[in-house]
């Protein structure tokens, strides 16, 4: 009997100390799909977009808190190796490098196309000719000094400039892959400032100009700073060759990958669970989110389905 005793006694007194051995060795996760807080990067082309899916996400989930920062796409990278972030909006998958230091790391990351959008190539209103072959803009992209006239178009006689957002951002990393794969090592004719809106601005202001913006920034026609684009600048019409049908970058064309720079937009995640994150990701890849990017003139993956009924 004195035994059992004993044994009880050193049964209830080592509870708190397994208790407490418990407690150190298991740490509940502070986020959750749907709940928690979490920052996310993605390049500032998809920033009206961004802050859309961002907005209505954390109005359906209060306890959801979505921190945005916009950088280039090639910081973006760099944040989401040096595991500053768990994930980014980007438009390119990982490259040779990124999958190295991914594969060093023995981490597999997740790869979610969001929506189908594209290059919009933008000219000053009153220029008279507003289409281009991928042709023209590599002569553009490769000659110092090209004209509007070497084109042989009815514009006038003056020096083209091409301009985009930044130097390492999603557009200038799109427009080099595309025009300059062939020729690595010739120069690049172009000249970036900070933003898509800065862009759209300097085009209004310097008639010669081509702006580089991505597709989001002017496909809401329900939004009135799209509005306020259009007035600035007009659309350019792109053929894949001389001689070709010209696109414009409507959604149609995106979607039938007709218009010549027709891009992904990609969510790419190191997130080892299903945190915050991952809710974020779904969301977007689902169907609200899929509206969403259908309402912003990107191309939703997954065709959001409209119940008609019929007498």
């Amino acid at each position: 009997m004195k035994n059992s005793i004993l044994g009880i006694l050193l049964f209830v007194c080592c509870l708190p100390i397994w208790n407490g051995c418990g407690q150190a060795s298991f740490t509940e996760p502070s986020d959750s799909p749907t709940s928690g807080n979490i920052l996310v990067i993605a390049d500032e082309s998809y920033k009206p977009i961004m802050d859309t899916q961002a907005f209505v996400f954390t109005s359906l989930y209060k306890k959801a808190h979505v921190k945005l920062a916009y950088y280039p796409q090639e910081e973006a990278y760099r944040r989401l190796l040096r595991d500053t972030v768990r994930f980014i909006v980007v438009g390119r998958e990982p490259n040779a490098y990124e999958k190295s230091v991914f594969d060093s790391l023995r981490i597999k990351p997740r790869i979610t196309t969001l929506a189908v959008e594209g290059v919009a190539l933008v000219v000053h209103p009153d220029f008279p000719d507003s289409t281009l072959s991928i042709d023209d803009l590599k002569t553009i992209v490769r000659t110092e000094g090209v004209k509007w006239s070497d084109l042989e178009k009815k514009n006038p006689s003056v020096p083209i400039k091409l301009v985009f957002d930044n130097s390492r951002s999603v557009n200038a990393g799109f427009l080099h892959e595309v025009l300059m794969k062939e020729e690595k090592n010739a120069g690049f004719n172009c000249f970036a400032l900070d933003s898509n809106a800065q862009v759209i601005d300097y085009v209004q202001k310097h008639p010669g100009t081509i702006g580089a913006i991505s597709v989001n920034w002017i496909s809401d026609r329900d939004d009135p700073s799209v509005e306020k684009f259009l007035k600035k600048v007009k659309l350019m019409g792109v053929a894949e060759a001389d001689g070709m049908e010209y696109y414009r970058p409507y959604q149609a064309y995106l979607a039938l990958n007709k218009y010549p720079l027709t891009r992904k937009m990609l969510a790419v995640s190191r997130e080892p669970r299903a945190g915050l994150g991952t809710g974020f990701v779904s969301f977007m890849a689902g169907e609200k989110g899929q509206r969403m990017m259908l309402k912003s003139g990107m191309v939703p993956v997954q065709a959001p389905v409209r119940l008609i009924k019929t007498n």
